[in-house]
């Protein structure tokens, strides 16, 4: 069960990323995160 658990986070945080990129490409902590 931990297994899904962890998995459905991963899914989540990535696509959160995915949207913060979509919407604020230029921001100061992604290019620090892309360096």
């Amino acid at each position: 069960m931990k297994h899904a658990v962890i998995r459905n986070a991963l899914i989540v945080a990535f696509s959160l990323r995915l949207v913060w990129q979509t919407e604020k490409p230029d921001s100061p902590a992604l290019s620090g995160t892309r360096t």
